[in-house]
């Protein structure tokens, strides 16, 4: 590794150790192109710890987080997963209603 590199510019396990999220993680975020990495000559890969600790805050591309910190989806496809939830739990309530019809003598 070059000792001139930009001091944004990190390993992927030092980009992990210090946002405190997995290596597999970080790597998953740059394959979906949601962080930049870059490679050295040497052909170590490098992120933007900047780019990296700016997505564990939840300013990612895509990615929003919840009050408890996880990481969610955006709020209009949550909105879409909340219509598509309440439609199941309808169709099980239904469903048990005709289970009772059926086993009531």
């Amino acid at each position: 590794m070059t000792e001139t590199r930009d001091q944004d510019w990190v390993t992927i396990l030092e980009a992990a150790v210090s946002s405190k999220v997995p290596a597999t993680t970080i790597r998953q975020w740059y394959r979906n192109d949601e962080i930049e990495t870059m490679t050295t000559t040497d052909g170590v890969r490098l992120v933007s710890l900047t780019e990296v600790k700016a997505y564990v805050r939840g300013e990612g591309k895509h990615y929003r987080r919840d009050p408890n910190g996880r990481m969610t989806r955006t709020p209009e496809q949550m909105q879409t997963d909340g219509v598509s939830t309440a439609s199941r739990n309808q169709a099980v309530i239904d469903l048990q209603g005709i289970a009772r019809d059926r086993l009531e003598p």
